[in-house]
């Protein structure tokens, strides 16, 4: 039954369902609507930059929990999503809880 499969691999997913950080040193940069604290923001700029000027980014890497996502890399990226509208972005689901 394809539906009871864990969801694995690189998917795109909605930025809007990605809701908390497994890592705790992150939870210190960013808030819980993944705005960056003043120690992030030269990195984010940084991953900003280069969303506008069109470089792909490699997927964040994500764990699902529910119809929800916890980031275990790529917080920089989700912000510099969120920031920009994004609806969806590309993720490595490493495993489904």
């Amino acid at each position: 039954l394809r539906h009871l499969r864990p969801e694995r691999g690189i998917r795109e997913i909605p930025v809007e369902n990605i809701t908390a950080t497994l890592e705790p040193t992150r939870s210190r940069l960013f808030d819980c609507s993944f705005r960056p604290a003043a120690l992030a923001r030269p990195r984010w700029q940084r991953v900003w930059l280069a969303e506008h000027r069109g470089k792909v980014l490699p997927p964040i890497s994500v764990v699902r929990v529910g119809d929800r996502y916890a980031v275990r890399d790529g917080h920089h990226r989700v912000s510099v999503a969120l920031d920009r509208g994004a609806l969806t972005i590309d993720a490595e689901i490493d495993a489904v809880v």
